[in-house]
C-alpha cells in the first residue's frame, strides 16, 4: 500500500494522491483553474448583463460594487469540471456527490446536470452555533450519510478561504471511513488562509480570487443575494 503523496496517470489524466490514514485525498494538477486575483471588477451596471439584478431591492443593488465573474465564464469552467469528473469517474459504482449547504447548492445543482457517471447524492451542513445560538466549535448540523464508508466522495463547496471548514470536513470524512475524497470549490481565496493551513488547497478550484467579500451563485451577504447568476463584489468590503 502506498503512503504519503504520489501521482498516477489515469485515462491520460495526471492525478495526485495523498494518503491520510485509510483515506486518499485526490487532486487534478492539470485542471485549468482561472486566476482572478488581478482581474478588475466591472463597475458599469450597463455591462453586468444579469437579468436578476432587476428583481433586487434597491438597498441591495446599492451595496453591489460590480460584477467580478460573469455567468458565462462560470458556465465554461463548470463544463471543464464536468469533463474532468466524467473521465475520471467513468465506470465507478461507488461515487457519492455531496454538497456543503447552503452555499454550494446552486453550484452542485448545475454541475449534476452535466454528470454522466453513476452516483448518489447528499448534502452536509456545518454550524458554529450551539442550541443557545452562541458561537462555538464547528459541528455537523447534517452529517455524512450512514453508507459513506468505503465510498469515493466528491465534495462540492462554494469557497475555500481560511480552510477551517475544509479541514473539519476532511477530518470527518476520514472518521466516517471515506475511501477517496475529492474536494471541489467554486472559489479559492488563497489570501484568506490561516497560517496553519497555508499549504492546503482544494482538489479542484474553478477560480482563485482576491481577498474580497463576494456574493452571488450561492454566496450570500446576510442571507441575501445568494441567487444571482454571477459573482459580485460588495462596496466597502
Amino acid at each position: 500500500m502506498k503512503t504519503g503523496a504520489y501521482e498516477e496517470i489515469i485515462r491520460d489524466m495526471r492525478v495526485r494522491k495523498e494518503c491520510r490514514g485509510t483515506m486518499t485525498l485526490i487532486s487534478f494538477p492539470e485542471f485549468p483553474t482561472r486566476d482572478y486575483v488581478d482581474v478588475s471588477v466591472q463597475t458599469n451596471p450597463l455591462l453586468w448583463n444579469n437579468e436578476q439584478m432587476e428583481d433586487l431591492p434597491h438597498a441591495q443593488i446599492e451595496r453591489i460594487e460590480g460584477i467580478y465573474i460573469t455567468p458565462g465564464i462560470i458556465k465554461d469552467q463548470r463544463w471543464s469540471l464536468a469533463r474532468f469528473l466524467n473521465r475520471y469517474y467513468k465506470g465507478k459504482d461507488d461515487v457519492y456527490v455531496i454538497g456543503v449547504l447552503t452555499g454550494a447548492a446552486m453550484f452542485k445543482g448545475d454541475l449534476l446536470k452535466k454528470i454522466h457517471f453513476d452516483h448518489e447524492e447528499a448534502n452536509i451542513k456545518l454550524s458554529s452555533y450551539n442550541e443557545k445560538n452562541r458561537r462555538g466549535p464547528l459541528d455537523f448540523e447534517i452529517d455524512f450519510p450512514d453508507d459513506v464508508e468505503g465510498r469515493s466522495v466528491i465534495l462540492i463547496e462554494d469557497i475555500a478561504d481560511s480552510f477551517v471548514s475544509m479541514d473539519r470536513i476532511e477530518s470527518r470524512a476520514q472518521e466516517r471511513g471515506v475511501k477517496e475524497l475529492l474536494t471541489v470549490t467554486l472559489l479559492d481565496k488563497v489570501e484568506g488562509r490561516l497560517a496553519q493551513y497555508h499549504d492546503r488547497h482544494p482538489g479542484i478550484s474553478l477560480f482563485t480570487i482576491k481577498n474580497r467579500y463576494v456574493v452571488g451563485y450561492g454566496l450570500d451577504a446576510n442571507k441575501r443575494m445568494r441567487y444571482l447568476n454571477g459573482i459580485f463584489t460588495i462596496k466597502g468590503e
